[in-house]
């Protein structure tokens, strides 16, 4: 009678384990087919190929070092956000790897209302895609396409223009670090002085340790 009821509780488990699998399994597909939907339906898709055509800039390289540069070169795949989160939860390195470039992209792709299980998986999911399907160079320049660098100007040809009267793909490191600066900072387009000394650092950075 005993040995009854424990298979009986052990089937019920096994039962119960995989419906819950199922379910699981069926609610992330779902998510997974509306973020290929967001992706598709987002300027990204029709702006950028998979690859991008021209080589990486200096400007591109200052900036993708002061944003991303513990995340510019994980290859990993299926995707370089789950490597890069799971870098930060289980590494005992007291910096965290922080976001991806595939993650700043969807920030900007997906407008969510709030945050909630939906929304962070699908973001998470987004991501993920993002980085299957584009190289890193090709979302980095998505971003700056829109980023804001202070007094009401969006998008670095446009800053580029406007601070140093050069196209971005122009300017030295020295130049390209006080956008990289920017970007973080916009506000400091009304302190010099401080965007300098800042810039200056972050030059020295770069000439120390450059990204591919």
């Amino acid at each position: 009678m005993l040995e009854d009821v424990l298979v009986r509780i052990w089937q019920s488990i096994i039962l119960l384990a995989l419906t819950i699998a199922i379910t699981i399994v069926a609610y992330v597909s779902w998510l997974w087919r509306d973020a290929n939907v967001i992706i598709s339906q987002s300027e990204l898709a029709v702006t950028f190929s998979g690859k991008a055509i021209s080589p990486m800039s200096v400007t591109e390289r200052v900036i993708a070092f002061n944003e991303y540069k513990r995340t510019w070169n994980i290859d990993d795949r299926p995707c370089a956000t789950l490597i890069a989160l799971w870098s930060d939860l289980f590494s005992s390195n007291e910096t965290p790897i922080g976001a991806t470039v595939s993650y700043s992209v969807t920030r900007m792709i997906f407008n969510r209302q709030d945050y909630s299980l939906k929304t962070g998986v699908t973001e998470f999911l987004i991501s993920c895609q993002l980085d299957r399907s584009f190289e890193n160079l090709s979302l980095l320049r998505h971003t700056l396409k829109y980023a804001y660098f202070g007094r009401r100007e969006y998008g670095i040809e446009i800053a580029a223009r406007s601070m140093f009267n050069k196209a971005a793909n122009e300017l030295s490191v020295s130049e390209a670090a006080q956008l990289a600066i920017l970007l973080r900072a916009p506000s400091l387009r009304k302190q010099p002085d401080t965007l300098m000394a800042r810039a200056a650092t972050l030059e020295k950075q770069f000439n120390l340790h450059t990204i591919k």
